[in-house]
């Protein structure tokens, strides 16, 4: 039988690290990437998610999104059933980017942490469905150092992950005004159940997409009051990082969207491509700074004057 000999994604990261956070340059094992996916594996195999996890996510988050609620909804969309939330595998995706980075933080030294996650939805997840992580490789660019990831359910590529390892948050970009904002609560209960439902236990730190997962609410709330069909599915978020939360209330502000693109849709049907930044702040403190793009078949207008 003839040996397929995989490239070693890490090649050269050693020195990266060594370079950005200013430690001895430690060689990179062979194995590093095995070892840290055979490190994780066992634990985020027997990590499937529930429709009873959906709903939790759903009354935490205030998601009305009707494809995670209705069959019939999600059917006319041309699903097979009710996914899970976005935000669900985008949780999943957070922390099995934190197990990875406390591994690669054990075994330089070095003082990182996650300044910025994009998650791109390549498929859809349905309740039941097992999803398997794998860290596809590296990119350096500044002082950041991108960790590139997918995640699988079966065959299939169900979503792309990008981490972004720096010393320091990023700092808030100037932005103009809002079009609409929401305050959300966060309670202790409520990041408790947000960390069983990825897989986590509570220990105090709140995960970062538990904050920003009141981003997709506050576009149904908005598409809501200004009397627009709700019928979309996202696509990807991306956030910078900018600080951590703590219990308490949440404010979502949401900025003018981009022109919408028109998409084809596999059964002849017209569709639309959104864009939205969004700021996630605590008592005027930034959080988050993104993008979500979303994908709906009705025409929406999310202007100021709308």
């Amino acid at each position: 039988m003839e040996t397929i000999v995989r490239p070693n994604r890490f090649s050269g990261i050693g020195a990266t690290i060594g370079r950005f956070f200013g430690v001895e340059p430690k060689l990179e094992d062979e194995s590093l990437e095995e070892k840290i996916n055979n490190a994780l594996a066992h634990e985020w195999e027997k990590i499937t998610p529930t429709r009873e996890d959906n709903e939790s996510l759903q009354r935490i988050t205030k998601d009305n999104n009707p494809i995670h609620i209705s069959s019939d909804a999600a059917k006319k969309l041309g699903l097979k059933d009710t996914p899970i939330m976005g935000i669900h595998t985008a949780g999943y995706a957070e922390q099995f980017m934190e197990k990875v980075i406390d591994n690669m933080r054990s075994y330089w030294g070095a003082d990182m942490k996650m300044t910025g996650l994009y998650t791109g939805f390549k498929g859809f997840v349905y309740p039941g469905d097992k999803i398997l992580w794998q860290v596809t490789g590296y990119a350096s660019s500044g002082e950041v150092i991108k960790l590139k990831t997918e995640g699988r359910v079966g065959e299939n590529v169900v979503t792309d992950v990008e981490a972004e390892l720096g010393k320091e948050y990023k700092r808030m970009p100037q932005i103009a005004g809002p079009i609409s904002f929401r305050r959300y609560s966060i309670e202790e209960a409520h990041i408790a159940q947000f960390c069983k439902c990825v897989g986590v236990k509570y220990e105090k730190k709140i995960p970062k997409m538990l904050v920003s997962s009141f981003v997709p609410s506050t576009l149904l709330a908005i598409a809501e009051e200004k009397g627009m069909k709700i019928d979309g599915i996202n696509l990807s978020m991306s956030y910078d990082f900018l600080g951590d939360a703590e219990p308490g209330s949440v404010q979502v502000d949401i900025f003018p969207s981009r022109r919408a693109r028109p998409r084809k849709m596999e059964d002849g049907g017209q569709a639309y491509i959104y864009k939205f930044k969004t700021v996630c702040s605590q008592d005027t403190k930034p959080l988050a700074y993104g993008e979500m793009v979303c994908l709906s078949r009705s025409e929406l207008n999310f202007s100021l004057t709308a």
